[in-house]
This record gives C-alpha cells, structure tokens and sequence, in this order.
C-alpha cells in the first residue's frame, strides 16, 4: 500500500517560506496588513516579498500571498495569532514555484 503523505522538509530545505493569510474584507484593511506584515519581515531583518493581495471572488475576505527568503521566525507566527486583524493563516515550506515545479528567477 502506498501512501501520498509527503515528508516533511529538513530543516535546511525549509530555509524559504510563504505565508497566506486572510483578513477582513475592507481594501483599507488589508492594505492596511500588507503594510504591516511587510514592517514586521523588515523589523525581523527577512527579505520578503508580498506576492499577492486582494479580496477574494466568492467570500470576499481580504487575503495576501508573502515569500519570505528564509525561515519565519516563531516571534512572526506568535504575531500572526495575536493580531485582531489576521483572521487565519498557513505557512508553507520552500519556495512557492519550486514546490509547483514552475519558473525559477
């Protein structure tokens, strides 16, 4: 029997990340989180980019889309869960075209 659980990365590949969040709807709002997430990867000293950010088509919840160049520090995580305007968030390991398997810069 096979399984389809991936592995999770070593430590040394999980030097990248992406972090997805979703936040309230309001474009004030969510520019209003692109600019903070983007002072909290600057505070933290991790070149980041926001790749992506908006209002979503079917429940129109604001989200954004940041890679950051290495690792998202616990301390950025424990932000995440107490900002009142971060309504929920995933992290992914490694670069997001890599894991796609798309371009690479």
């Amino acid at each position: 029997m096979s399984s389809n659980v991936r592995q999770p990365p070593r430590q040394a590949e999980a030097s990248r990340q992406a972090v997805f969040v979703i936040c309230p709807s309001g474009l004030r709002t969510v520019l209003a989180v692109v600019d903070e997430i983007e002072d909290q990867f600057a505070a933290q000293g991790i070149p980041a980019t926001i790749l992506l950010y908006g209002v979503s088509m079917k429940r129109r919840e604001g989200f954004l889309l940041a890679q950051s160049a290495r690792s998202i520090p616990l301390a950025f995580m424990r932000w995440l869960n107490e900002e009142q305007d971060i309504l929920d968030y995933v992290v992914y390991d490694g670069a997001l075209c890599e894991q796609e398997g798309e371009y690479k810069p």
